[in-house]
């Protein structure tokens, strides 16, 4: 499972590792893997992202949209034992939720999800903003008009599902 929370300032490095930290102790004591993973990667993603995509002519991403620096954190767990599929989904869920509304709480939160790092139940698509979403829609009418690419391709994040 892989999922991603955005935050706006490096300060907050410090409380998601905390929770982190918390869930990890809480899989030491209830998985039943023998090995597994619990993997947060912190990744700066600085104002210039959105500053060197206006000046190339633009993206939909939406960076474009904030002065501010922000940080990625991506958690990824991985584990041997089927059995335990449901614990760490919910466990990465939880975390995620956590982290979440801690940035909420002190008013770090910023809506951007990275796509590639995208959980099931994440919207990666609409975290680029509304315009952005009208765009990539009007670009795969324009492009797949049978929407063959949004119907027939299974898996991924889906503009008509956005």
């Amino acid at each position: 499972m892989a999922t991603l929370v955005k935050l706006r300032a490096g300060r907050y490095v410090t409380e998601s590792a905390s929770i982190q930290n918390g869930f990890v102790n809480e899989a030491k004591a209830f998985a039943e893997s023998k090995n597994y993973t619990l993997c947060g990667l912190f990744q700066p993603y600085p104002s210039a992202f959105g500053k060197i995509g206006t000046e190339k002519g633009g993206n939909v991403l939406g960076l474009d949209e904030s002065d501010d620096n922000h940080i990625l954190y991506m958690i990824d767990f991985s584990w041997e034992d089927g059995a335990d599929t449901k614990f760490f989904n919910g466990l990465g869920y939880r975390m995620l939720h956590e982290v979440e509304a801690f940035a909420k709480k002190v008013h770090a939160d910023y809506r951007y999800i990275y796509l590639n790092y995208a959980a099931p139940g994440q919207d990666p698509l609409r975290s680029y903003g509304e315009d952005n979403l009208r765009e990539l829609a009007r670009v795969a009418k324009k492009y797949d008009p049978d929407a063959v690419f949004q119907g027939q391709v299974p898996g991924g994040f889906k503009v008509s599902q956005a």
